[in-house]
């Protein structure tokens, strides 16, 4: 840690609080009582640090559970169990309702007097803060964890009650700002997506006949890159598509003794990816670039188009909101929704003339590069003002804000 203003001292996390405690292990089904309460979970926390208390679950609960578990405003929610990229983010519970629970991946932090918890929440976004933590998860991709142990040996930078005052009341106003752009940039990104699926969906629309996308492609094969442990691989992986704009873009390149376990569906030029974990954020791909010896993971459905059929039609339908409507039924899992690969092959897709798929296809590569080309350019500013919120934070815990 750099050094510090006059009048900063650094503390450990077990010095500044009052209360940490782990929330209600519930199952959502349960019937025991008959009034029920909300209930915030792991994924009511987003990665940016908003808390979501409208769009939750409802369980019942004993009094005893109400008064041991209902949160107050100024509660500061940790989340100790998640995928890696979400574990360690925080959100403050900034409001006046009464009665609502947090569930047991969630540790609730309460404050001594002389701490702001809308400091600690802004701390714990800062690079001082987010480096510790990420020295303190274990798990693997998909879910990881930071214990208490560690947590609580957390190193946290503190000036005085009024500076602390002066210092959040500066950043609100500054994020106030950049966060409006940022949602105006955001909604641009969507409605420049609406257009496309606008099109997709008159396509759906004029074709009666439909079939299974199962007729439409090729079964794909497997692959284990261990067996050539010091081969070159190109890993795809979720992380390494685009959603915002459907493109592979961060693949990574590794040798075979490295792949991870899920490093298994081999994957050649023209094949389609469709995530199934958590398909209603469409992170689907086409494979445009000769990789070196390509391999997804097993995240993904490989759709290889049959020689009849266009596999540029056969992505672009893929992406449409008439698949989203037939997959949401089949979607499993409250942690980690998914669909099988045996469910999105059972979607169905206009059964079109390879001819016509040509012409559709043509039209929405064109509109897909102007929608690409404007979504890299709000991207690129959603990007700058992400960092720049960053620089801030950064400023504001070395004392230079």
């Amino acid at each position: 840690m750099s050094k510090l203003p006059l009048g900063w001292k650094v503390y450990s996390l077990e010095d500044i609080k009052v209360k940490s405690e782990i929330g209600l292990v519930r199952a959502i089904k349960d019937q025991d009582h008959d009034k029920e309460y909300r209930y915030i979970k792991m994924n009511n926390i987003s990665i940016d640090g908003k808390l979501n208390i409208e769009n939750v679950v409802c369980i019942n609960a004993s009094q005893e559970e109400i008064d041991r578990y209902s949160l107050v405003k100024g509660d500061l929610l940790f989340n100790t169990r998640n995928s890696v990229e979400l574990v360690g983010k925080t959100a403050l519970f900034d409001s006046n309702d009464k009665e609502i629970l947090f569930n047991n991946n969630i540790m609730r932090l309460q404050f001594k007097d002389s701490i702001l918890p809308y400091f600690i929440n802004y701390a714990f976004k800062a690079y001082v803060i987010q480096n510790q933590l990420e020295n303190f998860k274990s798990g693997t991709t998909n879910v990881s964890a930071i214990y208490y142990k560690n947590l609580k040996t957390l190193q946290i930078p503190l000036p005085s009650f009024p500076e602390q005052k002066r210092i959040v009341s500066k950043l609100d106003a500054l994020f106030q700002r950049i966060d409006k752009s940022i949602a105006l940039l955001q909604e641009n990104i969507q409605q420049t997506e609406k257009l496309m699926t606008s099109v997709l969906d008159e396509v759906f629309m004029k074709n009666i006949d439909m079939i299974e996308i199962f007729n439409f492609v090729d079964k794909a094969s497997t692959i284990n890159p261990k067996k050539a442990q010091d081969v070159n691989f190109t890993y795809i992986d979720i992380t390494s598509i685009n959603k915002d704009i459907h493109v592979i873009e961060n693949p990574k390149t590794l040798i075979g003794k490295d792949a991870p376990s899920r490093a298994r569906k081999k994957v050649q030029l023209g094949d389609v990816l469709f995530a199934t974990t958590r398909p209603n954020l469409k992170n689907i791909a086409m494979v445009t670039v000769g990789y070196i010896n390509p391999v997804a993971s097993t995240g993904f459905c490989i759709l290889r188009a049959k020689k009849n059929i266009d596999n540029e039609f056969l992505y672009h339908c893929l992406l449409s909101d008439q698949i989203q409507q037939q997959i949401i039924p089949l979607i499993r899992g409250a942690q980690y929704p998914a669909i099988s690969d045996k469910d999105l092959l059972k979607c169905k897709i206009p059964n079109l003339k390879y001819q016509e798929q040509i012409q559709i296809k043509e039209k929405l590569n064109s509109l897909r590069y102007r929608q690409n080309k404007l979504t890299k350019e709000q991207q690129t500013k959603l990007t700058n003002l992400k960092a720049l919120k960053e620089s801030l934070l950064d400023k504001a815990f070395k004392g230079e804000l």
